[in-house]
C-alpha cells in the first residue's frame, strides 16, 4: 500500500484507506533458510519501478477483531532490468533478483528464464559431482569436522552465488569503495557493462544489458576450501583479486559525509546465499580500496517478497 499519514502508521484504518489496488499476492511455502524449517512466503506483483511502499500481515483473532504486524517498509527498483526469481529446484536459497533481458515483461517469461538460470548451474555442478564421487566418503575421513555432506553443500552454495549473480540498480546513489580509510566495508558493487557479465552464460542467452552486480561473500568460497577434500584443489583469490571477485560482510552503522548507513541481513554488504550470518566474518582484505561501488540495494524490481515463520 502507498504510505499512510505519519503518525498513523500502526493505524489498521489508516492501512485500509491506503490500500493499493490492483497488486497481486502469491502465498507459497517454503523450507529456504538456515533451520529448513516450514514458512510462509509472499509474492507481491504489479508494482511501481522506484516507490516506496509499507506492507502489513493481517491476521483474525478467536474474537473476531484483526490482529496486524508493525509496518514493512520497502522500495521497488529503480532499473527493469533486475527481477526476483525463487523456488528453483537445484539452486533452492537463491530467492533475489537477477539480470534478465529488458524486454520480459510477462510472469510466465520469468519463470523460464528461472528455469535457465537452475539449470546452467546444474550443468556446471555434474564435474564436481563426478570428482567428488571418486573420493570413498564412506570409509575414509579426511577432516575432524567436515564430511562429503558439508563439501556437497558448500560447493553447490557457492556455485549457485557465483552463477547465478545477485542483480540491483545500475544507477548509484553514492561512491564509497569497499575498504577506504573511512569506511571499512560498503556493498561490493560491479557495475557490468552490456557483454560483461562474469558468467558468458548470462550475455550469450539473456542479453541483459547494464545492470549492477551484487557480489558474493568471499566466505562462501572459505567454506569450499574448509569443508572439501584437499585432493580437489579447491583455492580462493587473494588480495586484490579477492577483492574484485567477491565482497565483505558488515553489520552495523557506516557513515560517510554526514549520511549515516545502516547494514544488516535485509540491506547486505554481499550475497551470503543464505549462510548463516554469525559465520561470516570480515577478511584484511576489507581494507583494500577497490572499485566497487555503492548504491541502495532493495530486494526486488517490479515484485517484492516476505518470508515469515
Amino acid at each position: 500500500m502507498s504510505q499512510p499519514p505519519q503518525g498513523l502508521t500502526h493505524s489498521y484504518c489508516a492501512a485500509k484507506l491506503n490500500e493499493m489496488p490492483h497488486y497481486e499476492v502469491n502465498r507459497t511455502i517454503t523450507y529456504r533458510g538456515l533451520d529448513h524449517k516450514l514458512r510462509h512466503q509472499f509474492m507481491v506483483t504489479n508494482l511501481t519501478l522506484a516507490t516506496s511502499y509499507v506492507a502489513y500481515m493481517l491476521m483474525p483473532t478467536s474474537d473476531s477483531s484483526i490482529s496486524m504486524t508493525t509496518p514493512i517498509h520497502l522500495s521497488t527498483k529503480l532499473d527493469a532490468n533486475c527481477r526476483i526469481i525463487y523456488n528453483l529446484p537445484f539452486c533452492d536459497q537463491v530467492a533475489y533478483s537477477v539480470p534478465i533481458p529488458p524486454e520480459t515483461l510477462t510472469i510466465d517469461n520469468i519463470w523460464s528464464i528461472a528455469e535457465q538460470y537452475d539449470n546452467q548451474a546444474k550443468a556446471k555442478f555434474k564435474p564436481f559431482d563426478i570428482a567428488l564421487s571418486q573420493y570413498n566418503c564412506e570409509t575414509t575421513q579426511y577432516s575432524l569436522v567436515r564430511n562429503c555432506t558439508d563439501c556437497y553443500r558448500d560447493y553447490k552454495t557457492w556455485l549457485c552465488a557465483v552463477t547465478i549473480p545477485r542483480c540491483t540498480d545500475s544507477s548509484t546513489s553514492e561512491d564509497i569503495s569497499q575498504g577506504t580509510q573511512d569506511v571499512p566495508v560498503a556493498p561490493a558493487l560491479r557495475y557490468v557493462l552490456p557483454n560483461a557479465s562474469r558468467n558468458p552464460w548470462i550475455d550469450e542467452t539473456l542479453k541483459p544489458g547494464e545492470w549492477t552486480e551484487l557480489l558474493p561473500c568471499i566466505d562462501l568460497c572459505y567454506h569450499v576450501v574448509q569443508s572439501c577434500p584437499p585432493f580437489l584443489q579447491f583455492y580462493c583469490p587473494t588480495g586484490d583479486l579477492a577483492a574484485l571477485q567477491y565482497g565483505y560482510w558488515q553489520n552495523g552503522n557506516v557513515s560517510v559525509n554526514g549520511t549515516s548507513y545502516y547494514f544488516d541481513i535485509n540491506n547486505p554488504t554481499c550475497n551470503r546465499m543464505g549462510v548463516n550470518t554469525s559465520l561470516l566474518k570480515l577478511s584484511v582484505a576489507s581494507h583494500m580500496n577497490t572499485l566497487n561501488l555503492f548504491a541502495t540495494f532493495v530486494p526486488c524490481c517490479l515484485a517484492l517478497m516476505f518470508l515469515f515463520i
